[in-house]
């Protein structure tokens, strides 16, 4: 919807970024159907039913931010979303695979986690990972560029009204 949009534009790409589809797949592993049957099951059928408010709040702030003229403010959104879990999601992703006994090299239940290398289709080590970010990081500037008042933290107020 706002891939063309100047600020977002840089950071547009969904073969890199998408994480849907691995978010299904585990989804489906934990609730232990297969993958085309998990949006079916009871425990997300009671979830969609009636979700959390937290998460209703969350994706109405997202709803608010991308119906704006201006959609440059979801740029905090997709900084928490993607440099999080390229930083902090690898070390959650190693966490979740001990503490559930889950093959690491399989990635079964921890899919969300894997980014694949900029420009292939192979999973990124730590290394491909901090291009990765680098590359991202380099997009927001190219996004931001010498406006001010987006290089300026509220940008990154997602959850707050501001």
């Amino acid at each position: 919807m706002h891939a063309s949009y100047p600020t977002l534009q840089p950071t547009y790409n969904p073969t890199l970024l998408a994480r849907a589809p691995s978010l299904a797949e585990d989804i489906s592993y934990f609730l232990g159907v297969p993958e085309a049957e998990w949006q079916m099951h009871p425990l997300h059928r009671s979830l969609v039913a009636s979700p959390p408010k937290p998460f209703v709040d969350y994706t109405a702030r997202l709803q608010e931010l991308s119906s704006l003229p201006d959609p440059s403010r979801l740029l905090g959104h997709a900084y928490v979303r993607y440099l999080g879990d390229m930083s902090g999601g690898q070390i959650i992703r190693r966490n979740i695979a001990k503490a559930y006994d889950l093959d690491v090299d399989r990635d079964d239940g921890i899919r969300v986690y894997d980014f694949k290398v900029l420009g292939g289709t192979e999973s990124a080590n730590i290394g491909d990972i901090k291009k990765l970010k680098e590359w991202y990081r380099e997009g927001m500037d190219a996004g931001v560029g010498d406006d001010v008042e987006l290089k300026g933290l509220d940008i990154f107020c997602v959850s707050c009204v501001c």
